[in-house]
């Protein structure tokens, strides 16, 4: 596009709202570790999570981390989809993407110190094995429905709260254990959305392969 366009303050702004909202979500579970030595608070805690204080902790910093960064995930798509609508600079939609990624890196990061500090010390094991997976493979099966629905801003939305919906209501299902880690749960989450997101790349792989002998004919 021309470098005539405007600047788009509106995308930055609406691009940087994830990770701050992240940075806030992190401070708060940053206070709570004090109201756990409370016992009437960390009963009412663990009798949901499960555990001992520790765990307790880590569950919510988990809560944050997986849930959390698929809420930014989504709605960065749905900025992504505002932004392809109409005229933009180049460097917008990498922004966007890029705002996603640097969620994911500093979110993660202040996870593990949290957690090592105050928690059980699982999220630094949790996070690459089970989150990230899950995670980078919804989010491009989030980004492969946008592309089939044209990425209309409106549809978009729609697919952008379902997939938040869904991650926060499946981790409330996984994320109750006796110990900082999700529960077993967990690995039909990681199975469903890898496998899934692996199977969408062969097939795009074999139409894009038999397109090209096509051509080639």
């Amino acid at each position: 596009m021309s470098k005539d366009q405007p600047f788009p303050f509106g995308a930055v702004v609406l691009s940087v709202v994830p990770v701050a909202g992240l940075l806030f979500a992190f401070a708060k579970v940053g206070e709570m570790q004090s109201s756990l030595a409370i016992q009437e608070k960390y009963v009412r805690y663990a009798k949901f999570w499960g555990g001992n204080p520790a765990e307790v902790y880590s569950h919510w910093l988990d809560m944050v981390l997986m849930s959390g960064n698929a809420i930014a995930l989504a709605w960065l798509v749905g900025v992504e989809a505002c932004v392809r609508s109409r005229p933009h600079r180049p460097w917008v939609p990498w922004l966007v993407r890029g705002c996603g990624v640097l969620a994911i890196v500093l979110s993660g990061t202040i996870a593990i110190g949290l957690d090592g500090e105050y928690g059980e010390g699982t999220v630094f094991i949790v996070a690459p094995i089970f989150f990230l997976p899950i995670l980078v493979s919804s989010y491009y099966l989030l980004r492969q429905l946008a592309g089939l629905a044209q990425w209309r801003p409106a549809d978009v939305a729609v697919l952008a709260a379902g997939f938040s919906i869904f991650h926060v209501a499946a981790q409330l299902y996984y994320e109750p254990s006796e110990t900082g880690a999700p529960g077993y749960g967990i690995a039909p989450m990681w199975l469903g959305t890898v496998l899934v997101a692996v199977g969408c790349v062969v097939a795009q792989g074999i139409r894009t392969a038999l397109r090209h002998r096509r051509a080639s004919k």
